[in-house]
């Protein structure tokens, strides 16, 4: 499991203007991600650790956090936390390089198969 703790763009800020909140009161819970899971902390304050020790990351109000899946980890919350939240891998696809060309490969694909659509309906 990675997890990825840095302060967010401003493009990054807008995109997570529309994903839903989730809210903890302090406290400490198991968790599993089975997929990617990014996150911008609005309010508080957390510890994330892989349960086998192998890392762990602190985030607090203003912070832009991506989990890896991978193994079982334990969270801490010693602040009520607020954050802004988003399962899996498009959203940080989108904001890069690779998503503005895997867009233009995408068009160009369905471009090309209604033209050759097209050329049959007119042999």
């Amino acid at each position: 499991m990675k997890i990825e703790v840095r302060k967010p763009t401003e493009e990054e800020k807008k995109l997570a203007e529309s994903w839903p909140i989730w809210e903890k009161e302090v406290s400490e819970f198991p968790w599993k991600y089975d997929a990617q899971e990014t996150c911008f902390i609005l309010e508080g304050e957390a510890t994330v650790s892989v349960n086998d020790g192998s890392e762990s990351a602190a985030f607090s109000a203003g912070d832009w956090v991506v989990f890896s899946p991978g193994p079982e980890c334990t969270w801490r919350v010693t602040a009520p936390i607020k954050k802004k939240y988003k399962f899996g891998w498009l959203n940080l696809l989108i904001l890069s390089g690779l998503g503005i060309l895997a867009f233009g490969l995408i068009t160009f694909a369905l471009i090309l198969k209604k033209f050759k659509m097209a050329e049959k309906d007119t042999i």
